[in-house]
């Protein structure tokens, strides 16, 4: 199956805002998507010649760091290889980048184990992070040239 990275559009938007409400815990609700949508880089995974959405990612820079504020995948893409696919893409559009930065739940094991395959190391956990359920968040890194 052939998919393509774009930036997100408003009319993006919609089946973007589907997947993180069809996500079990924590979604960001309508008004925070909406939020993070207008202030950060938004990227949508997209088939069949960019007209369907199976992800996306949302971050932002700050000098030479990039902070993964939110990624997902569409339920019935997940576990084959679409996250990877999408996370490396954008680390390789973002060459300038020294250092990734994101937050998992300490429980989610199928992206824990997506970030370690990548190189992600972790740094530290923010205790009761997550509300729906509560839940720590386990911060990783991912330096690139050895930066940190």
């Amino acid at each position: 199956m052939e998919c393509n990275i774009k930036k997100m559009t408003e009319e993006d938007f919609d089946q973007a805002l589907a997947i993180e409400m069809d996500l079990e815990q924590d979604t960001w609700g309508v008004d925070g998507f909406k939020i993070s949508f207008i202030h950060d880089e938004a990227f949508a995974l997209t088939i069949n010649d960019n007209k369907d959405i199976i992800g996306f990612l949302f971050g932002y820079e700050t000098v030479d760091e990039f902070n993964i504020s939110n990624i997902a995948i569409k339920k019935e893409y997940r576990h084959k290889g679409f996250g990877y696919y999408l996370l490396s893409n954008i680390i390789e559009m973002k060459k300038h980048i020294k250092n990734f930065f994101l937050e998992v739940r300490t429980t989610n094991t199928p992206a824990l184990s997506l970030y370690q395959k990548m190189g992600f190391k972790p740094l530290y956990i923010r205790k009761g992070y997550y509300q729906n359920p509560t839940g720590d968040a386990l911060i990783m890194c991912l330096s690139i040239n050895n930066h940190i």
